[in-house]
């Protein structure tokens, strides 16, 4: 997974996107899937000078058994709501689940792990 340039959000977005994650953090880890929650800010130092905090948005970054990271969940906008952006390592085409399809995008991310753990214990 390689970092994806991201423009700045406005702080309530970033906290609004930020609880979106929470809630799906909260299935991944009763799944016992490691994750981990990144929230970012941009601060500029110049000068003697500080310039205004930029938020960016937050991500949800899930880890396989062995630490490697799987995958990376963003929230981007749909219709009246959110979804979830899950971006996973490798050619895998990215998947997008609505907010309303949380438990899909649970299932989605464990069976990435699964799959990656078995992968790795796999005798050739």
């Amino acid at each position: 997974m390689t970092q994806t340039k991201t423009k700045a959000v406005t702080e309530k977005k970033a906290h609004a996107d930020t609880r979106h994650l929470c809630a799906l953090r909260e299935g991944l880890q009763d799944a016992d899937v490691t994750c981990l929650i990144v929230k970012r800010l941009r601060v500029v130092l110049a000068h003697n000078t500080v310039e205004p905090v930029r938020h960016q948005p937050g991500e949800l970054l899930v880890f396989g058994p062995d630490g490697i990271a799987l995958a990376r969940v963003t929230v981007c906008p749909a219709g009246r709501g959110a979804a979830f952006r899950v971006t996973s390592a490798g050619d895998a085409p990215e998947r997008l689940f609505i907010e309303a399809q949380a438990g899909e995008a649970i299932a989605y991310l464990r069976g990435l792990v699964r799959g990656h753990d078995l992968a790795a214990h796999a005798t050739p």
